[in-house]
Parts: C-alpha cells; structure tokens; sequence
C-alpha cells in the first residue's frame, strides 16, 4: 500500500462523517461544515455513489419513521417520569446600601 492511499482512505472517512449528518433539503449546502465533503463527492465517483446512497436511505428511515403514530399523552408520560426538583429562590440575599453622599 502506497502512503498516499492511507491518506485518501482516512479522508474519506472523515469526508464520509461529515456527510452523514448532511441532510439534502434541509442543511445549506453552502455551510462550512458541508463545502468541502460535498466539493470531494463531486469529484470522487466512489463517494458520489456512497452519498447516493446514504441519501437515499436517510429518505426510506424518514419516510417510515414519519409513518409512526405518537400515542396520545407521550409527552406527558415521558415528563412524569423526569424526577421533580425543586427551585430555590434565595431571597436572603443581602441588600447592598448605596452610600449617601454628604449633603
């Protein structure tokens, strides 16, 4: 193995994290995070055919997750069970006097 194929391998694996969070659609292709992975899937075909493919099945997961009826009331379970802690409100804390100035 060459050293420079290391180096593309590593590059497309972080090239490959950080378009697993780029959703087409919904993330500015314009944003910093997302320019040069998307401008290196441009021009690898191999990471072209990998995002395709991601995209394709982030839509599926969406799609069938969107399907899924939220019971009525899960907010509220969730929440009821969330332990209860108490606000303290510190009214003792000490006034500060401003200084009169002579008169």
């Amino acid at each position: 193995m060459r050293g420079g194929e290391l180096t593309d391998r590593m590059d497309n694996h972080e090239t490959k994290a950080i378009l697993a969070c780029y959703r087409p659609g919904r993330d500015d292709p314009a944003d910093p995070h997302f320019v040069e992975a998307l401008g290196q899937a441009r021009h690898d075909p191999e990471l072209a055919r990998w995002l395709e493919r991601q995209t394709a099945l982030d839509g599926a997961l969406h799609k069938k997750l969107t399907q899924i009826p939220v019971p009525a009331g899960l907010r509220e379970n969730i929440l009821a069970q969330l332990p209860v802690r108490p606000v303290v409100i510190v009214w003792w804390r000490r006034i500060r006097r401003r200084r009169r100035s002579p008169r």
